[in-house]
């Protein structure tokens, strides 16, 4: 079965999100171009791909493994990308602040998590169910969008998210200074799971699956994936 016969079992929703989140992240953001966007997008397909992952404390991964299309990234950014990917369950405020010290713009980091978190999703979404992963489709290169909102640093998140801090959750917040990250992973969100503006709505649901053991799924993954939140 090829790649649109399988998509057609699918419903008509997550296909729709899934190649829209593959056009967005091969397009220009606010602080990475689309051939930089692309290649994090690479960095993230070719790290969850690999049946052996490298620990947590491997640095200057790009010597270890070989990343094609990543050129435009330099080796801080893909061990950034790789550990994110791979070890999500083993990041440090420590490791961030270091992230950041060796010149990676704060921001330019929250994009960078926007990204990885989308392209994981749909990588995800697609290795759980047996179908074919589309290809990633070639950069579109156009102007960066810098620009966002007034920011401040926060207590429920290591990251700088827009004013006024800690109002939110933190899960809500946390990549909120760059809005066009924030709505690229509510993409994802609306289409795998609630849609943000029905998180108050404790009866929502999609005539399957109840919010209740929707929400029993979603925290014995959290549990066993390790996730903070």
């Amino acid at each position: 079965m090829d790649g649109v016969a399988q998509q057609s079992l699918m419903r008509d929703d997550l296909v729709v999100a899934h190649a829209e989140v593959w056009e967005r992240v091969t397009n220009s953001g606010t602080y990475w171009n689309g051939a930089q966007r692309r290649a994090i997008a690479i960095v993230v397909l070719s790290s969850l791909g690999d049946d052996i992952k490298l620990p947590p404390w491997t640095s200057n991964v790009r010597s270890e493994k070989i990343f094609l299309d990543a050129e435009v990234l330099n080796d801080d950014t893909i061990d950034a990308i790789y550990r994110i990917s791979v070890n999500a369950s083993t990041l440090t405020e420590d490791w961030y602040r270091r992230i950041i010290a060796r010149g990676l713009h704060p921001l330019a980091f929250v994009e960078l998590v926007g990204v990885v978190v989308a392209v994981s999703g749909v990588h995800g979404f697609y290795q759980s169910i047996g179908i074919q992963l589309p290809p990633i489709p070639d950069s579109k290169m156009g102007e960066l969008c810098v620009g966002g909102p007034s920011v401040e640093a926060a207590n429920l998140n290591w990251v700088l998210v827009a004013v006024p801090a800690d109002s939110n959750a933190a899960v809500v917040q946390a990549l909120s200074a760059v809005p066009a990250a924030w709505d690229l992973v509510s993409q994802i969100l609306a289409s795998h799971y609630i849609p943000v503006k029905e998180m108050g709505n404790l009866n929502w649901n999609r005539g399957r699956l109840t919010r209740v053991q929707m929400e029993t799924i979603a925290s014995r993954l959290s549990e066993a994936r390790e996730c903070f939140y």
